[in-house]
């Protein structure tokens, strides 16, 4: 059996009365553990134990949650699919950002035919204000199976790396990740 993910991840910013303010589009980067994540979460066992068993190394935390949450960041560095690639470079959540991690919306395609199946997984920021956008930059953005920003709690399934963009006072951000595997 041969299973490959790959797909699009999109970032949008929209000011406060609906306009597109940026637009960043790219292939997705679906990481190592991630990849390990699956194979856990699909057959279990292991060195590093089963589903829901946490893990160390190979897919850091239990597989207790689904990959349905998105955070964003503002670190710099090349996205890898690294062994070691389980946390984004510097996460914005936490704090006032108004960016913390969040459980975005899933919506399914099932397989036909020749046709992969793919998943949207997607969540908007917003309508940001105050300290919250004054001078936000988001560079990076990554979808996990934890809401909590911790590398022992929760697995990263993919990451990656955009040209900045800037927040303003009711800027409105939404992150789309779209994976297809077949």
């Amino acid at each position: 059996i041969t299973v490959t993910a790959s797909g699009i991840f999109a970032v949008i910013v929209t000011d406060a009365n609906g306009n597109i303010k940026a637009y960043r589009q790219t292939d997705n980067t679906v990481v190592n553990t991630g990849k390990d994540c699956v194979t856990k979460n699909m057959f279990g066992g292991g060195s590093t134990g089963g589903r829901g068993v946490a893990g160390t190394g190979t897919c850091v935390g239990a597989l207790t949650h689904p990959f349905n949450v998105i955070a964003v960041g503002n670190g710099t560095g090349a996205v890898t699919p690294a062994t070691t690639d389980f946390r984004l470079a510097k996460e914005a959540g936490g704090g006032t950002t108004g960016l913390a991690r969040q459980q975005g919306t899933i919506a399914y395609t099932n397989a036909t035919g020749s046709a992969s199946s793919t998943v949207l997984i997607q969540a908007t920021f917003g309508a940001l204000s105050g300290q919250r956008a004054a001078g936000t930059q988001v560079t990076e953005s990554g979808l996990f199976n934890d809401t909590s920003d911790n590398s022992t709690t929760g697995g990263m399934f993919a990451h990656q790396g955009i040209t900045s963009i800037g927040l303003n006072n009711g800027d409105s951000l939404t992150i789309k990740w779209t994976i297809n595997t077949g």
